[in-house]
């Protein structure tokens, strides 16, 4: 099946250009559904993704006990507070934001299964969903035709399997979520070594950036935080995708030259990332 290697020229003809009497509320208002208690080094690390992207505003909702981690590390950061110590609250107004990111450290806790359905349902704009919102999809299948068109789905090689089942060898991984992309109209962002973007009009995108040091926990949150940001600034969701893995992958081989891949941990990659 052929793929479209992702160059530094495709990447250069997506970009859009910010123009000098652009203000804030042109680059997009992105939220951030991410982080249950306990677990906001995720939350915190998609947030600064986000952050790295060009968007306008962020806003990032999470476990009100939580809320000093995030204001003290992101502060450029607005907050949306949960009452729970986990996501449980009906997001009402979603109509404000561009763009919106679920799943980092999540959790799959009743309450948040219940608030995860509502927001698929109410969305009505592609969301990027990774970890646990991934793991929500694979548990409850039913949820899978809620899912927004032209969303972005940001499976390891597990996590997709959970979803869209076992292959057998490369080839049929492929097929198997070319079809899959097909059928549900989204993006899936298949990470790995040679992380591909499987496209809703069937187009592979192969990323042509990145490198085994990138292999640790905390990359992916960044990753949803950044496309997120990008889907926000009125990107394309495939272009977003694409411009997204290319510029993450990037960051992490300007890391490994700094740390060493053994060394360098998914913090490297924000302070390497750039448009």
């Amino acid at each position: 099946m052929q793929t479209i290697d992702i160059s530094s020229q495709l990447v250069d003809y997506l970009r859009i250009a910010r123009n000098e009497n652009d203000n804030k509320y042109d680059f997009g208002h992105a939220l951030l559904v991410c982080g249950k208690k306990g677990m906001m080094g995720a939350a915190v690390l998609a947030a600064k993704g986000a952050l790295r992207s060009g968007c306008g505003l962020l806003t990032v909702h999470i476990p009100e006990n939580e809320r000093f981690i995030l204001q003290i590390a992101c502060p450029s950061a607005m907050l949306s507070l949960d009452n729970e110590n986990c996501f449980s609250s009906e997001i009402l107004n979603l109509s404000k934001f561009n763009a919106i990111g679920i799943g980092c450290a999540l959790g799959c806790e009743e309450k948040t299964l219940t608030a995860f359905r509502f927001l698929l349902k109410t969305a009505q704009k592609p969301i990027v969903i990774d970890a646990d919102g991934l793991n929500l999809l694979a548990q409850h299948p039913e949820l899978q035709k809620f899912i927004p068109q032209n969303s972005i789905l940001t499976p390891h090689d597990g996590e997709l399997q959970r979803i869209i089942g076992a292959w057998k060898n490369e080839e049929e991984k492929l097929q198997k979520t070319t079809e899959f992309a097909q059928k549900l109209q989204i993006n899936i962002i298949a990470k790995g070594s040679k992380t591909k973007i499987f496209s809703p009009s069937g187009e592979i995108f192969q990323n042509t950036t990145g490198n085994a040091g990138m292999a640790k926990a905390g990359s992916g949150d960044v990753l949803t935080g950044f496309v997120t940001g990008l889907l926000a600034r009125h990107y394309a969701p495939t272009d977003a995708a694409v411009m997204g893995v290319y510029f993450h992958g990037l960051a992490g081989d300007r890391a490994a030259k700094i740390f060493g891949q053994e060394n360098m941990n998914s913090e490297d990659l924000i302070n390497q990332l750039k448009c």
